[in-house]
């Protein structure tokens, strides 16, 4: 006895049977649910490439931000020590400026000294002068006095 061989639906391929409405209808449903599931599956496997290609752009902006961060801190601490260096700049300007007052005021004060020395030396050459002017007069009025008995030469002084 030979068997019937059925086909996917389970009919026997030989028989000739018309399906009836309600299984035309049950295999349109199957058929929807089908695509349903096939087109379930594709937007499901694009979900899950969305969400890795947000996973690696997640990842890629987070790199990009720790970069940034470790940037601005070593922005940051140059800066610090930028301002660092400046404050102490600005300090041995300030020592700077004190010893170069310092220097001026001891400069001032020697040439004051020194103009005092000068206007001693002038008014000691002058009283000099004067001395001789009158060392002069004394000797004249020696030579005056005495002109028979000293026949000395008059002496000059300058």
């Amino acid at each position: 006895m030979n068997r019937p061989r059925l086909d996917e639906s389970g009919l026997d391929e030989e028989s000739e049977i018309v399906p009836s409405s309600e299984e035309s209808k049950v295999e349109a449903a199957l058929v929807l649910i089908s695509e349903a599931a096939a087109a379930i599956r594709q937007l499901e496997e694009q979900a899950v490439d969305a969400v890795a290609r947000a996973h690696s752009i997640a990842e890629a902006a987070n790199a990009r931000a720790e970069r940034a961060d470790r940037s601005q801190r070593k922005a940051e601490a140059e800066v610090a020590e930028f301002n660092a260096t400046v404050a102490a700049v600005r300090g041995e300007l300030d020592t700077l400026r004190t010893q170069i007052a310092a220097a001026q005021n001891r400069a001032e004060d020697a040439e004051w000294r020194a103009d005092e020395a000068e206007r001693r030396a002038d008014e000691a050459e002058r009283r000099a002068d004067e001395a001789n002017a009158s060392i002069d007069r004394i000797v004249d009025a020696i030579h005056a006095q005495l002109p028979t008995i000293v026949k000395a030469p008059k002496i000059k002084q300058n």
